[in-house]
Parts: structure tokens; sequence; C-alpha cells
């Protein structure tokens, strides 16, 4: 059993972030977009639904702040071409074909993080107090931290990348382009 306020998972998440940070994949800049609460998530005005989010369908609020961002678009190719020689990574084929035609369109940077006066239950950015980590950055390295990612080597390898992540559909984007990029940004074997 592993929970994400566990201290080994805080501790991870920051040694990842840092690790990020310190290779120029995690940087700061302004950031305009609907946001929704619910959801945790920011949307450009294209992928809103009659105006609403795509994913709950509840109203959004446009905000305009300062965050910190991944860069998944430096792994984009790198991805598209692990998908097109890994015919059975994501199952069932229209699926994968739905993640490969995000990959074409071309990803934006992933916002991050969340200032804390904001959310200040989130793990800190070790480079910056006055954020957090977003949740699902921090959440998905859950699947590697609670098998000894960064702790425990031979009981890492013992399970990584042999294992099987089995999804919904409404966290396809989470599981299949955040997860991936980010894995290949810490240089860890895609599952």
């Amino acid at each position: 059993f592993f929970r994400t306020t566990d201290e080994s998972h805080k501790k991870n998440v920051k040694a990842i972030l840092q690790g990020l940070y310190e290779k120029g994949d995690i940087y700061k800049d302004h950031y305009e977009g609907n946001y929704c609460t619910p959801c945790e998530t920011f949307f450009t005005e294209k992928d809103l639904v009659d105006g609403k989010c795509p994913q709950c369908g509840r109203e959004t609020a446009l905000i305009k702040e300062e965050n910190y961002f991944f860069n998944m678009a430096k792994y984009a190719d790198k991805y598209e071409q692990f998908l097109n020689s890994n015919d059975d990574f994501i199952y069932p084929k229209f699926r994968k074909n739905e993640v490969l035609g995000v990959l074409k369109k071309g990803l934006r940077p992933l916002c991050i993080s969340r200032k804390k006066e904001k959310m200040p239950w989130g793990i800190e950015l070790p480079f910056d107090s006055d954020y957090v980590t977003y949740v699902w950055f921090d959440a998905l390295t859950n699947y590697i931290n609670g098998i000894g990612y960064l702790t425990d080597d031979e009981k890492f390898r013992s399970y990584w990348p042999q294992v099987v992540h089995n999804i919904g559909k409404d966290i396809l984007l989470h599981h299949c382009i955040y997860w991936p990029t980010m894995l290949m940004g810490m240089g860890v074997y895609l599952p």
C-alpha cells in the first residue's frame, strides 16, 4: 500500500522536479487559459465544448498567471516513434490513434505548478517555495515511487518496466501523453 502523502513520495517528487528543472525541461512562464477547478486543468478556448470543460461539462474561469511548465513537446517525436514501434503499448488501437492524433497536432507545455497561496496542500517545488506541484504531475509518479524508484533500485528493477496500466478513457491524456513524456524526461523506460 502506498499513499502520495507519504514522505518518501514527496521526497521523490521533489527530486524528479529538480532533475527536470536542471535539464531545462521545466521553466517559468506566463499562462492564460480556461481553468476548470473540479478537474484542476487548464484548457484553451478551442478545447472547450460549448464554452465548458470538455471533461466534466462545468463552467471554467479565464485565469492569467505565472507558473512552471514541463516541456512535453521536447519528447513528442521520440514518443511518436516509440508508439509506432510498439503496437500494443496503448490498447485498444483506436485509443492509440487518438494519442497519435494529439501528438500530430503538437504538444503544448504542461503547466505543472500552482501558486501555494491558492493551493497550500500540494508538494512544494524544490526550486521555488511559492509554488506547489500540479496534482497530476505528482500523482502519476506514485507508479514508480511506490515500487522503489530512487530509493530501492533492486525492488524497482524487479517491477519496472514490465507493468501494465489499466486506465479509463477519461484519463487517457494524463496516462498516455503526460506520463510517457515525463518518464522520457526522467530517463525511465516506458512500461
